[in-house]
């Protein structure tokens, strides 16, 4: 579970959804931290690797029209 869990933050930059969505599918507490250290490494050297995520890459692919991450203020 706790390497699924970095295969999946590594491709989808996700973190805490991902983390309560694989301690709820175990039902244990004791892999909360082995599923957070996991997660939070691999994001680390997906962003190093690749600094997009595979859902933003698959937008870009079909040119749909997303408003920028800094929006202009006027």
């Amino acid at each position: 579970m706790v390497g699924a869990a970095a295969v999946i933050a590594g491709q989808s930059h996700l973190t805490y959804s991902l983390a309560v969505i694989m301690l709820e599918t175990t039902q244990s507490i004791n892999l909360f931290l082995p599923v957070i250290t996991s997660i939070i490494v691999a994001q680390a050297v997906a962003k190093l690797i690749q600094p997009e995520s595979i859902y933003k890459k698959a937008i870009k692919m079909k040119n749909i029209p997303l408003l920028p991450e800094d929006v202009p203020r006027e």
